[in-house]
């Protein structure tokens, strides 16, 4: 599962379990956060970036999803010699991988969220 729809699953089971204990306040903070992160995650979905910001996410090299563009492995919904693909597309390697000099996906994604949802 997808770490960031098993963050919002766990903020839901905390919520439930600080509803049974009386905590209304905090489990509806919960949920409400929760709900955030989903919409902000199927926004997400539907985005298009550039091959270098899909390499960041998906922790493939750039040339290696430009190879998978022009033999159609993923759509290209940008222009010939400027392809956008969408990040729901892409191909993803283990989370805790990175390369060398490279970035986190988990801290690429919580970036994109971030940045979508109007944070710091």
């Amino acid at each position: 599962m997808d770490p960031l729809l098993s963050l919002s699953n766990d903020w839901l089971a905390t919520a439930d379990t600080l509803a049974r204990y009386g905590d209304e306040r905090g489990a509806a903070v919960l949920r409400q956060v929760s709900s955030e992160l989903c919409t902000a995650l199927e926004g997400l979905a539907t985005q298009t970036v550039s091959l270098r910001r899909a390499a960041a996410i998906s922790d493939y090299h750039e040339d290696t999803l430009g190879r998978m563009v022009r033999d159609g492995t993923l759509t290209n919904y940008g222009k010939p010699n400027r392809p956008l693909v969408r990040v729901s597309e892409l191909p993803r390697r283990p989370i805790a991988r990175t390369r060398r000099g490279g970035e986190n996906t988990a801290a690429v994604i919580r970036g994109i969220v971030t940045s979508k949802l109007g944070g710091h």
